[in-house]
């Protein structure tokens, strides 16, 4: 009783583990916490190709996570008022890659958008037309704009997300890390959270992000994951995905891309930890809806709910 009161009061510090620190000493999973979160909550995988545009829908309230790139910022655009989005809460740039940004001037010059959440441009060191032009744009239709910090929380309905990790200097990639590779691990790592359902989102996070975000020690259980960088084989790592433990994966990539995502040994890797996977490329738009049990998943291609294995 009393080594329990101090890991409650005090886990985390002066030595003393935390109960998640416990947990995954022991492999098992924390026990959920919290009262479900009122009105429905859903995670879609926007069909946008070889691209990321994930919207998360909690009661009502919506936030974009990147938008694609700029040949299918149409299509987005249709598929969310299809969606019955007419304001988003939250847009937010994982980082600022082409295939992630090209649908966010389309958005922002069709759809009020509350607020826009940036990652450190400075670190990322990109400099493009189309970056500029969408800066541009929010300045004049005067969105605001924040820089991510990791630990800082935006609601979405009565969920949240939050920053778990705001990328690493390009300097420390790895000497073998190319120019876009570096650029990849100043990604936002997120988490979306409404009552027991958790989502995690790394961007495009190779290895080395994903190294450094695993030594902050925060929990990374969730019951789904983007597959980081579109399913390369550079992401989703064995330690990554033992401390995340998805009941489902959801892969963003285009149909027959010149990438070969998702790779085969990611594919393994979330076959080992055995989450189900799904695919934008096979199966369209994709959406996660939680339930007590777990996810009923609704795809373009089947048009129909079905639970997640």
């Amino acid at each position: 009783m009393v080594a329990a009161f101090a890991i409650h009061y005090g886990g985390g510090r002066s030595g003393l583990p935390t109960w998640d620190a416990l947990y995954r000493l022991f492999g098992m999973a924390p026990p959920a916490t919290g009262t479900e979160a009122s009105g429905e909550t859903s995670v879609t995988f926007v069909d946008v190709g070889q691209g990321d545009a994930v919207l998360v829908c909690q009661n009502g309230q919506y936030a974009l996570l990147d938008a694609g790139d700029y040949a299918h910022a149409d299509t987005l655009l249709a598929t969310l008022r299809g969606m019955g989005v007419e304001r988003l809460a939250l847009l937010v740039m994982t980082h600022p890659h082409a295939d992630h940004i090209g649908g966010m001037e389309t958005l922002v010059s069709a759809l009020p958008v509350d607020q826009v959440l940036l990652p450190d441009l400075a670190l990322a060191g990109v400099e493009s037309t189309q970056l500029a032009r969408l800066l541009n744009q929010l300045e004049a239709r005067k969105i605001p704009t924040v820089t991510a910090a990791a630990g800082d929380s935006y609601p979405v309905g009565e969920g949240s997300i939050t920053v778990l990790f705001a990328g690493i200097d390009p300097a420390d990639a790895g000497e073998d890390a190319t120019v876009d590779d570096a650029v990849n691990d100043t990604s936002l790592c997120l988490m979306f959270r409404a009552g027991s359902f958790a989502f995690l989102d790394t961007g495009d996070a190779e290895q080395a992000e994903e190294a450094a975000l695993l030594a902050t020690g925060q929990s990374l259980r969730c019951v789904l994951y983007k597959a980081g960088h579109h399913g390369s084989a550079t992401s989703s790592t064995a330690a990554l995905l033992n401390a995340a433990r998805p009941l489902a994966v959801g892969v963003s990539c285009g149909l027959d891309n010149d990438y070969g995502h998702p790779h085969a040994a990611a594919l393994r890797r979330f076959d080992a930890v055995g989450a189900e996977v799904y695919r934008t490329d096979q199966e369209g738009s994709i959406t996660f809806t939680p339930t007590p049990d777990g996810l009923t998943v609704q795809d373009t291609a089947a048009g129909a709910l079905q639970p997640a294995a």
